[in-house]
């Protein structure tokens, strides 16, 4: 969401040329559902993965899933871990900042810029989070 799209084309199938260059989430969503739909790719919603690790000896992944309550092993051969940066937020222990009446929050807990209209604030960090 972050990415002009031209650095975010699927694979066969290129978002239209009419397509807006910072595509809104909801869009985006509706973009995938229908690309695991026509490209026939099985994908599975609400799925966990509980452990993965590779064997050495068959060349194999074994990863363990939750899958609507079901526990299930999987075999594949490749595994792609595509959880962003880490997905644990990071807030820095900064001198000061306990005592600091004003509020503080990582962007993982950001209601939204409305609140903040007018009002001046410092953003540390940076990727993603910083930008949120």
């Amino acid at each position: 969401l972050h990415d002009p799209i031209w650095y975010d084309h699927m694979p066969y199938l290129p978002f239209p040329e009419n397509w807006p260059v910072f595509t809104p989430k909801d869009k985006i969503g509706d973009w995938l559902e229908m690309y695991t739909k026509v490209m026939e790719i099985n994908y599975w919603g609400s799925t966990r993965c509980i452990h993965a690790e590779f064997d050495e000896e068959k060349q194999e992944w074994r990863v363990t899933i939750d899958k609507n309550g079901e526990k299930l092993t999987l075999r594949p051969k490749q595994l792609i871990l595509a959880t962003g940066m880490s997905g644990i937020p990071n807030m820095p222990n900064i001198p000061g900042m306990d005592t600091f009446e004003g509020e503080q929050h990582h962007s993982s807990q950001h209601p939204g810029g409305e609140a903040y209209k007018g009002k001046k604030c410092i953003v540390l960090g940076g990727n993603n989070s910083a930008h949120d």
